[in-house]
């Protein structure tokens, strides 16, 4: 989940074939969705276009901590080094986690999803 409130978007991992290189992302704005968010993995077909695309030495923030804001260095580095706790306390709530589901590292392909249906 990135941001909250009505900007609050989930990130999907897409996987096309395995391995998925470059790995396939889409935040969808939760807003969107017509389903629970626990409903929405599975298969479907995705209609998007490219949003931005993350190079092997470039990663992308899987949490945000600012609310409707670019993401900074300083964000980046915060998440960055304050994800070991994360991880360790996402899974004392009993949330599998780890260091990659928070920094998303590159290659990658973000897509803005235009339309999704099963």
């Amino acid at each position: 989940m990135v941001g909250s409130g009505e900007s609050a978007r989930v990130l999907f991992d897409l996987v096309t074939h395995d391995p998925q290189v470059p790995r396939v992302l889409l935040p969808v704005k939760r807003s969107a969705l017509q389903v629970e968010v626990s409903d929405v993995p599975g298969f479907g077909t995705i209609l998007a276009k490219v949003d931005q695309v993350v190079d092997s030495d470039s990663h992308v923030l899987a949490i945000r901590m600012l609310h409707n804001a670019p993401v900074s260095e300083l964000e980046r580095s915060a998440v960055e080094e304050t994800a070991v706790e994360m991880v360790d306390g996402l899974s004392e709530m009993g949330v599998a986690c780890t260091r990659d589901d928070l920094v998303m590292r590159g290659p990658a392909v973000m897509l803005k999803p235009l339309c999704i249906w099963r």
